[in-house]
């Protein structure tokens, strides 16, 4: 499996704007050939605060992916999102994933 992560550094006076306009895009990607796919956002912690957003996505394997990125739905959720530069402070980074190991933790 291939996993896509998104860090995006929102500035925190942008977060409740950045939130409603991501949540309104996530159809989108809900739509495609995704495995899974989440939105998590900063906390604060004793272990210390985050500072950016994660958008991860999961997929079956790079094909798949770039048969999303072909699609008018990739296209579609993106393209408002390129005019929207004032919700971060600093570039975003986009990381890929190969899975090695997969278990479940116990709840």
């Amino acid at each position: 499996m291939l996993i896509v992560v998104n860090r995006l550094f929102v500035k925190k006076e942008m977060r409740k704007e950045f939130e409603a306009f991501i949540g309104s895009r996530m159809q989108f990607i809900a739509d495609s050939s995704v495995l899974e796919y989440s939105l998590e956002k900063p906390v604060k912690s004793i272990l210390g605060d985050t500072d950016h957003y994660l958008l991860r996505s999961v997929w079956r394997d790079l094909n798949h992916l770039q048969e999303w990125l072909g699609t008018p739905g990739f296209h579609e959720a993106h393209i408002k999102l390129r005019n929207r530069q004032e919700f971060y402070f600093q570039e975003n980074e986009l990381l890929y994933y190969e899975t090695m190991e997969q278990g479940k933790g116990t709840p």
